[in-house]
C-alpha cells in the first residue's frame, strides 16, 4: 500500500521584527516544508525538505584520498555527535547504533583497509530506525576504487533547513561548503534544497520526482551516489553551484563577467581552484 501522506498546518505567524532576507526565506520554506513531509500510516517521516552540500570529487581511492574523506567524516561527527544515531560502513551488514568507540574502531579499520588497496562507503545518520527514515543529518560517502585513478568518489551531507533560521547557522552551512572545497579536488558539485529520504530511497523516489517537479529549486538526488551520470557533467545547479577545473575551460570568462555585473545577487568566489556560484 502506497505511503500516506499527512500534511500539517502552519505555525502562526510571530510578531513583525526586521529579519535578514535569508531568515525570511527560510519563513516561506518553513511553511513550504510542513506541506512537503510524507509520513506513513504509524506517523513516521520519510521525505522532509532539507540542505544538502553534494560533491564529485577525483582521488577519493587513494589512501590520502580516503584520509581526508574520514577526516570530513571526523569534522561532521565532532559536530553532530549529539544528533547521529546510526552508522554503516562497508563491512557491515546492517546499521548499527553509533558511539564515541564504535566510530573511531570504524575510522582505525577504514585506514588499513585502505593501505590494503580497499574502498569504503560509510553513513552516518540521525535516523533511529536503521535507514528507514528521513534524517535529518546525515554523512554520506562512496569513495571510488584504489586502483581507478580516473575514479570518482562521492559524499554528501544532510543538514535540516532549520540551518536557515540564523545568522549564525547559515555561516555553519557556508562554512561547510567551504570546507569541502578546501578539502577535496572537487570535479562538480552543489548546495542547496533536496528532499531527504531513508537509506532505502527506491521505495520513496516517486515522491522526491513528484516534489523537485513541482519545486524547481529542489534537485532529486537520493541515487546520486550509484548514477554513472556524474561523469558526464555538472549534475545540477543550486543556491551554490561548484565547478572544478575539468569543467571551468567550458566556461566563457566574459559571460561569467558579464553576469555578475548586471546580476549582484550572483557571486563567485575560487577555492582550492574550485569556482563557487553563488545565487
Amino acid at each position: 500500500m502506497p505511503d500516506t501522506v499527512i500534511c500539517r498546518t502552519s505555525k502562526q505567524q510571530q510578531p513583525y521584527e526586521r529579519k535578514s532576507m535569508t531568515t525570511k526565506l527560510y519563513e516561506s520554506l518553513q511553511r513550504e516544508a510542513d506541506e512537503i513531509l510524507m509520513y506513513d500510516e504509524d506517523y513516521n517521516i520519510n521525505a522532509r525538505l532539507g540542505l544538502t552540500i553534494l560533491i564529485y570529487y577525483t582521488g577519493g581511492g587513494s589512501v590520502a584520498g580516503q584520509r581526508k574523506t574520514l577526516e570530513a567524516a571526523e569534522r561532521f561527527y565532532s559536530k553532530y555527535h549529539g544528533y547521529l544515531k546510526m552508522h554503516f560502513w562497508t563491512d557491515m551488514r546492517r546499521f548499527a547504533r553509533l558511539n564515541p568507540t564504535a566510530f573511531q574502531n570504524k575510522i582505525d579499520r577504514t585506514i588499513k583497509n585502505a593501505e590494503s588497496g580497499r574502498r569504503f562507503s560509510c553513513v552516518l545518520t540521525s535516523d533511529t530506525e536503521y535507514g528507514q527514515r528521513a534524517p535529518e543529518y546525515q554523512f554520506k560517502t562512496l569513495c571510488s576504487h584504489p586502483i581507478d585513478e580516473n575514479g570518482l568518489s562521492c559524499l554528501q551531507i544532510t543538514l535540516p533547513l532549520s540551518f536557515l533560521s540564523t545568522p549564525v547557522q547559515q555561516q555553519e552551512f557556508e562554512d561547510w561548503v567551504e570546507y569541502v572545497c578546501k578539502q577535496f579536488d572537487i570535479f562538480h558539485g552543489y548546495a542547496g534544497l533536496t528532499i531527504a529520504l531513508p537509506d532505502s530511497y527506491y521505495k520513496y523516489q516517486f515522491y522526491e520526482y513528484a516534489v523537485t517537479k513541482r519545486y524547481w529549486g529542489v534537485t532529486p538526488d537520493s541515487d546520486s551516489p550509484i548514477t554513472l551520470l556524474w561523469y558526464e557533467g555538472i549534475k545540477s545547479i543550486s543556491w551554490y553551484t561548484l565547478v572544478g577545473k575539468a569543467f571551468q575551460t567550458k566556461l566563457n570568462s566574459m559571460e561569467i563577467q558579464n553576469v555578475l555585473k548586471h546580476y549582484p545577487d550572483i557571486t563567485l568566489k575560487t577555492y582550492n581552484d574550485t569556482m563557487v556560484f553563488k545565487a
